[in-house]
Order: C-alpha cells, then sequence, then structure tokens
C-alpha cells in the first residue's frame, strides 16, 4: 500500500530553491512504499524557465503550476491544495516554503503508524530553524494547543494533514494565513498524532530582513485577533 506525500511549495522567490528541491529529492528515494508530489506554484512573476531547468536538473515527480503574476502566497499553497487528489486514504499534505529544507525522519515514521492512518488526521512533526549555513539548526519548541488563540501553534513545514482534511479549508489572502489556517483544521476535530522527529529546517538567509518582516507581521497582529481570532476589542488593546 503506498502513502502519498503531496508537497506544496509557493514560488514568489527562487532563493534557496535549489536546496528545497535536493531535500524533496533525497526523501522521494527512501522508500518504495512512499510516493511524493512536489507542487511548485510559481507567482509573483517568477520565470518558468528558471524553475524548470531547475527542477530538470534535481528533482523527481515534480510538478509546475504558472500562477503569474499574483503576488500572494496564500493564493498559491491554494492552488497547490486544488491539484492535489484526495481520492487515496493514503494521501496527505504538506507545506513546504522554497528556501526550507524537508527531512527524512517524520516521513519514515509515517510509515510505522498504519493503524493511526485515516482521512482526518494531522501529523504533528518537530521543526527546527537555521540562522546560517556554518552553525547547527536548532530545534524549535511546540506551543501547548490550548494557547492557539494566542500564539501560532505551528510552523508551516512541521505539519503534515490528510489530504481530505487539508482541502476542507484553505488559507485566507492576509497576514498570519497559516495560523488561522491551523486553527481552522483543529476546530474540525481531526485525529492528532505527534511524531518524535524534526520535519523540516526553516532556513534564514538574512537575519535583518527576517525580523523586519517579523515585526511588520506583529504590527498587524490586533487586526487579526480581533477579525479572525474574534477577541474583545478592549482586550486586544495590551498586544
Amino acid at each position: 500500500m503506498y502513502i502519498y506525500i503531496n508537497i506544496i511549495t509557493p514560488l514568489g522567490t527562487t532563493e534557496g530553491l535549489k536546496d528545497t528541491i535536493l531535500s524533496v529529492s533525497k526523501a522521494s528515494k527512501i522508500n518504495e512504499d512512499i510516493k511524493i508530489n512536489h507542487f511548485l506554484v510559481a507567482n509573483n512573476f517568477i520565470k518558468i524557465s528558471d524553475v524548470d531547468n531547475m527542477t530538470k536538473k534535481y528533482s523527481v515527480n515534480c510538478k509546475i503550476i504558472d500562477i503569474n503574476p499574483i503576488c500572494s502566497r496564500s493564493v498559491a499553497r491554494n492552488k497547490g491544495l486544488d491539484a492535489v487528489s484526495c481520492q487515496n486514504i493514503n494521501s496527505y499534505v504538506m507545506f513546504l516554503d522554497v528556501g526550507d529544507e524537508l527531512r527524512l525522519d517524520s516521513i519514515k515514521m509515517i510509515r510505522k503508524q498504519k493503524k493511526s492512518l485515516s482521512d482526518n488526521l494531522i501529523f504533528i512533526c518537530k521543526s527546527s530553524v537555521n540562522f546560517n549555513r556554518k552553525s547547527k539548526p536548532i530545534n524549535i519548541p511546540l506551543y501547548p494547543l490550548w494557547m492557539r488563540y494566542i500564539v501560532n501553534p505551528f510552523l508551516i513545514g512541521g505539519i503534515i494533514v490528510s489530504a481530505k482534511l487539508a482541502k476542507k479549508e484553505y488559507f485566507y489572502d492576509g497576514k498570519k494565513e497559516d495560523w488561522i489556517y491551523w486553527i481552522s483544521l483543529l476546530n474540525l476535530k481531526p485525529q492528532l498524532v505527534y511524531l518524535d522527529s524534526v520535519n523540516f529546517i526553516y532556513n534564514i538567509f538574512n537575519v535583518s530582513d527576517h525580523y523586519d518582516k517579523k515585526w511588520r507581521s506583529f504590527i498587524e497582529l490586533r487586526t487579526i485577533l480581533v477579525e479572525k481570532l474574534k477577541w474583545n476589542i478592549f482586550l486586544s488593546y495590551p498586544i
């Protein structure tokens, strides 16, 4: 019985794409009963020829979806979800942003979870962050789920979702879109399985740019709390 892992990568940039493709290509060779489909969703005026040349050189079973000139990462992920088939009960979805790297450990462990496999399942895996190429990746602790309306409980690449469940919700077009998506899935009361393994490495190529993006995202946090997470407008003021 095959296990299908469908990986969706929005391509708003090609920086780090080689690392992402190579990590997925390596994972696709670990076992014959695991089939990996890699969906690269090109947006933000990315040249398809550049992506095509790179996938031919490094990738295995990769499909390029061109939605140029759309610049939204949320729309790119949603287009990837539309392309995923959920006919097989052993079909799963994960989101891997460009520049990040897939690890083999969690996918290997899924093979041992055959009694748990269902179409209403979320595998919660560990994640790590790498601030530069010279240091070792640092493992990132998970927040408890009861805090999910206060802080994002998951990193985007640390979660593997059954395809049928993943397609029940879509990403809204705005900041903190992954946080809202995870809450929407958790509200559907899925079966949760924790895997004691790292699923992906979150690579940060430019630390100052990274913190600048985080700061601008933080500025919009209060709007997200009120409009999407239904916080009382007065309670949101301290944030």
